[in-house]
């Protein structure tokens, strides 16, 4: 985490900074005030896949 904000604050341009920001939630079920994290939303899709291929 501390390498995501150094990036954010330090290396990467205003126009990186602003997309990952804005893109750092996810509303997987489309209601209202439902949103999770990406990394939350990944870690289900592996657990599905793994669920599904073994």
């Amino acid at each position: 985490m501390l390498h995501v904000i150094h990036n954010l604050t330090n290396i990467w341009p205003k126009r990186i900074h602003n997309i990952v920001l804005k893109n750092w939630l996810l509303n997987p079920l489309g209601l209202p005030n439902k949103f999770i994290e990406m990394d939350l939303a990944q870690e289900q899709l592996n657990f599905r896949i793994k669920v599904s291929y073994s």
